[in-house]
């Protein structure tokens, strides 16, 4: 077996450090995984950071707490490599996303997650600041995982499209032998689990029960529909501060629903959103495969499904474990690819996704101290 690689990162839900050990020889080998849960307090830092409601100084503090968080999980899921330690090279580190400006002039993206921190605790060298590579080539800077997804998933036979459904969505295309394309779709769980945190304090809405027990408002759903991330064109990126509380309460306030209509609305429009990026720019797609966060939530999944089979009822609709990576590995995984591209000097072609105006070795390289 070649080299391990490591990704470690929380994701825009920032519910929780995921981290795993693969190997990309042959074939893509899932080692160990780990996933340490965010406390509390920190993801409500991270929240209130997103809404630019904290100090630089907070900010600085809060960085210094999940990098160690980070360097805490890596070190805890080498442990579970038993006797494949020694051959790890390199951990992903991706971050957590605070703002992710790539439209404005200048563009900008900000993770927390301090690699020299990584790399002095764990000893391994980190692979960090993939974003922002990608900006100064000229692209958005963001979905990088779609190079994976093709490498990890592409069948020249399908005409495939990969779903991943974080805190944001974005869809990954695979059209046989072309060239893989991708772009964020819009919000993934991010209003749903704040508006279920919000009205009844919980994380996220389980198997989105709370959501089947209301109704979609159309009017609503059409309200929420007309924010300027939906008039783009690919190659486009969002984050979850572009939906803010503020825009959705304002939007929300106009038709005073109960809650639990809200909670169906927003998860249709997750749905909605995936549905109309496969449409316009996948047509021709014969099989998803969801993963993320969302890709365990029944209720939004069925709605997807529904959806996306209304013109192609011969669609298949999947978990990406039909494929052998389980669904809420898969972006983890991503980073640690994308790690071992960077520190094997690999130049990676994001034009067709990001935009970017040329190759780029994609992430920074950090050594741990001597």
């Amino acid at each position: 077996m070649g080299g391990l690689y490591i990704g470690a990162l929380t994701g825009t839900s920032a519910d929780a450090i995921d981290t795993v050990a693969a190997c990309f020889d042959k074939e893509i080998k899932i080692i160990a995984q780990y996933s340490d849960p965010l406390p509390d307090t920190t993801r409500e830092d991270v929240e209130k950071l997103q809404q630019g409601v904290s100090s630089l100084a907070q900010a600085a503090k809060l960085e210094t707490a999940i990098s160690l968080g980070f360097a805490g999980a890596v070190k805890k899921l080498i442990g579970k490599c038993s006797s494949h330690k020694e051959k790890i090279k390199a951990v992903g580190l991706h971050g957590q996303t605070i703002l992710h400006k790539p439209c404005h002039n200048p563009p900008f993206t900000v993770q927390l997650g301090d690699p020299n921190i990584v790399a002095a605790e764990t000893g391994l060298a980190v692979v960090a600041d993939f974003r922002r590579s990608d900006i100064a080539a000229g692209g958005q800077g963001a979905p990088l995982t779609p190079l994976f997804h093709h490498a990890a998933f592409a069948d020249p036979r399908y005409h495939r499209a990969i779903v991943n459904i974080g805190g944001i969505a974005n869809v990954s295309i695979l059209a046989g032998n072309n060239r893989p394309q991708g772009f964020d779709c819009g919000p993934g769980n991010v209003l749903i689990n704040r508006w279920i945190g919000k009205r009844l304090g919980r994380k996220y809405d389980y198997n989105g029960e709370w959501a089947a027990s209301g109704h979609c408002s159309e009017a609503l759903l059409e309200a929420l529909l007309k924010h300027e991330f939906f008039q783009r064109k690919p190659p486009k990126s969002t984050c979850t501060s572009d939906f803010s509380d503020n825009w959705l309460n304002r939007t929300v306030a106009a038709f005073t629903p109960d809650p639990a209509t809200v909670q169906a609305t927003l998860t249709e429009l997750t749905a909605v959103c995936i549905n109309r990026a496969i449409q316009t720019y996948a047509p021709n797609t014969q099989e998803i495969y969801l993963c993320g966060g969302g890709a365990l939530n029944t209720f939004l999944t069925r709605r997807i499904t529904a959806l996306v089979q209304v013109d192609a009822p011969e669609r298949r609709v999947a978990n990406t474990e039909r494929l052998g990576v389980d669904a809420k590995r898969v972006e983890a995984a991503a980073f640690a690819w994308l790690a071992q591209q960077r520190f094997l000097n690999r130049p990676i072609d994001l034009s067709s996704i990001t935009g970017a105006r040329r190759k780029i070795l994609c992430g920074t390289v950090y050594l741990p101290p001597l």
